[in-house]
């Protein structure tokens, strides 16, 4: 991304502590996947993949984040990860690699 808003390139800092996702190709991917599944029903998503309620949920402890019943699937948890790296790669967190 070159700073002027232009849509498409990578997530960056442009030398302040906020991330510009908006126009990165990471962010541009979760737009263009809602795209693809914003009329779908989520009983859609149960009758697709029958095992949905147990492969979309995750726990950490006590917690249980159970994300089967959104209508986001393996393909749009996959572009939200892919938005989280250029971030955190950016900020210095994590590397990619």
């Amino acid at each position: 991304m070159d700073g002027t808003g232009a849509r498409g390139g990578d997530a960056t800092t442009n030398g302040t502590d906020v991330v510009d996702l908006v126009g990165s190709d990471e962010w541009l991917a979760v737009v263009g996947h809602f795209d693809r599944i914003r009329d779908r029903h989520l009983r859609e998503f149960f009758e697709a993949d029958p095992s949905r309620g147990n492969a979309m949920t995750a726990t950490a402890g006590e917690l249980v984040l159970d994300y089967s019943k959104h209508r986001v699937d393996g393909d749009a948890l996959a572009a939200l990860l892919g938005v989280i790296d250029p971030v955190q790669h950016a900020r210095g967190v994590i590397g990619l690699g």
